[in-house]
C-alpha cells in the first residue's frame, strides 16, 4: 500500500513576538471548531500521513492551519484538499480479493508486471 505524505509550508509568517509555532488539524466539515490535532512544531513546514478523505464528499478533507506567536495569538487558515489511497495491484484477481479486505473505500489502479519498479 502507498501513503502520501502532506507537506504544510507556512511561509512568510512575522510577528515580533517570537518564537513562532504551527498546528494543523484535520476536521469533520467546515464549521468543526476543534478538529483533530495531527501535526505541531516550531519549523515552518509540517509533514503527515494523512486519513482518507469523505468518500461520500469526492474524498474531500478539511484542514485547519494556524500560526501562534509567543503569546498564543493565532491566525487561522482552513482549507480542503483531495486525499484519497490507491492500492497498487497487479492482477484482476488481486483487486477482487483486495476488495474483500478493504470494502469500498479505495481506488485500485492495476499494474502489468513489467510496469512495477521495486
Amino acid at each position: 500500500m502507498l501513503f502520501d505524505l502532506y507537506t504544510s509550508f507556512f511561509a512568510d509568517w512575522e510577528d515580533k513576538e517570537l518564537p513562532l509555532s504551527y498546528e494543523l488539524y484535520t476536521l469533520h466539515d467546515e464549521n468543526d471548531t476543534l478538529g483533530t490535532l495531527v501535526a505541531y512544531g516550531l519549523n515552518n513546514s509540517l509533514s503527515v500521513k494523512l486519513p482518507v478523505g469523505d468518500s461520500n464528499n469526492n474524498y474531500t478533507l478539511w484542514l485547519k492551519m494556524l500560526v501562534l506567536d509567543a503569546l498564543k495569538t493565532s491566525t487561522k487558515v482552513i482549507m480542503n484538499i483531495t486525499v484519497s489511497f490507491f492500492i497498487l495491484l497487479k492482477s484482476a484477481y488481486e483487486v477482487k480479493k483486495t476488495k474483500k479486505q478493504f470494502g469500498s473505500n479505495v481506488r485500485f489502479k492495476v499494474l502489468s508486471t513489467r510496469n512495477i519498479q521495486f
